[in-house]
């Protein structure tokens, strides 16, 4: 059950912040790729940073 949930739900969900930084980062190395590039590229990566940038401004909080 959290198999389909983890892959159905969050993958995809947590992929349009990470890959939204990823976008942000190469905007700045003057990157002519599209946002819709980089998050079909690697989806697993762009969700992995995307629960980090979602939990860190939570956990920052929680920890002041």
């Amino acid at each position: 059950m959290f198999e389909f949930i983890f892959e159905i739900i969050l993958i995809p969900g947590f992929s349009y912040p990470g890959a939204g930084f990823i976008w942000l980062i190469s905007r700045t190395w003057k990157s002519k790729k599209a946002f819709k590039e980089i998050r079909k590229e690697n989806l697993d990566m762009n969700s992995i940073l995307g629960v980090f940038i979602v939990a860190s401004p939570i956990i920052i909080y929680n920890l002041l």
